[in-house]
């Protein structure tokens, strides 16, 4: 098939594919399209992710006739809404927080021939998206490439512009090559309080609507922490503050919303906005969440990015 991602991608007479590739090289497109191609020869297909809000997103925005989407721990209650005993064919979206054998074992067990001798796609990151819903088994990902009769990396990055890239790639990140041309120059700013990281990020807020023409549906906020621990919340004055809608697994189902939305940025895994402001990281910390959340944060963005960390 030919796809947007400029990729040649074909499972005919392929019955077992992982899909590699880096944030932005365009997983969940190829995962949609091909849940549809194979739901359209008749197949009862399954679409599974772990993150809840990933699944509200993809099945509000996404309905496809004879996908059903779900998060591996549900897929059994799936297959009984589907009306069937098991799926014909499986496909994993963020596969990386997939890989324990807990479940896989789900997922084998709602498949026609499991996943020894069914039919399935797994699409993953191969970079720092891992860990927040469990650290992935490597025996996992060793036992799904012993059936996989092909594997297919993504090379090109098809969300973001050349400079949110060259921003993930200094991290050490693989997301690809190109990009979707030049765009602005990345912001970064560096507050020493989370009073003055809220009086910063009150300017880029007023900066991206007032005069860089953005609009507030366009800009989400992303933080280590949840609302109400981050600069976001009642540092900022009540007029600002009172325009950011706080995202949840169910407001997601109509992302974007009309103002600015917040999320903590291990739920926006899988998700994109158009400008994404990045708060509350310390700069100088030097652990592997932190390089998760700065790379899972920063690849967001599809044009504009603002960082403002602490320290």
């Amino acid at each position: 098939m030919r796809t947007s991602t400029s990729h040649y991608w074909c499972t005919d007479g392929v019955r077992v594919v992982i899909c590699a590739g880096g944030a932005g090289t365009g997983k969940t497109f190829l995962a949609l399209e091909l849940a549809r191609r194979w739901a359209g020869t008749g197949n009862k297909v399954v679409l599974a992710c772990q993150s809840a809000w990933l699944k509200h997103w993809l099945e509000k925005r996404f309905s496809i006739a004879g996908v059903s989407v779900s998060v591996a721990k549900a897929v059994s209650m799936a297959a009984r809404r589907a009306g069937v005993g098991q799926f014909d064919a499986l496909i994993a979206d963020e596969g990386q927080d997939l890989l324990s054998m807990d479940a896989l074992d789900r997922l084998d067990n709602v498949l026609k021939g499991g996943m020894e001798n069914g039919r399935w796609c797994f699409f993953h990151d191969i970079n720092n998206q891992a860990g927040y819903l469990g650290e992935p088994d490597p025996d996992a990902l060793a036992m799904l490439e012993s059936y996989a009769s092909a594997r297919m990396p993504l090379k090109r990055n098809c969300r973001n512009t050349r400079q949110v890239l060259a921003e993930v790639h200094a991290l050490g990140a693989d997301m690809g090559v190109r990009g979707t041309g030049d765009g602005p120059s990345v912001v970064r700013h560096r507050a020493k309080t989370k009073q003055a990281a809220a009086e910063v990020l009150a300017a880029e807020m007023e900066r991206l609507t007032d005069r860089g023409g953005v609009l507030p549906a366009e800009i989400t906020i992303l933080s280590q922490h949840a609302f109400g621990e981050s600069a976001a919340a009642a540092l900022l004055p009540p007029n600002i503050a009172s325009e950011i809608i706080e995202l949840d697994e169910y407001s997601l189902r109509d992302f974007p919303p009309k103002s600015v939305s917040f999320a903590a940025i291990e739920n926006f895994k899988g998700l994109e906005n158009e400008a994404v402001i990045v708060i509350d990281l310390p700069r100088d910390a030097d652990t592997p969440r932190l390089v998760t959340d700065t790379y899972v944060g920063v690849s967001r963005a599809r044009s504009l990015l603002v960082t403002i960390s602490l320290g």
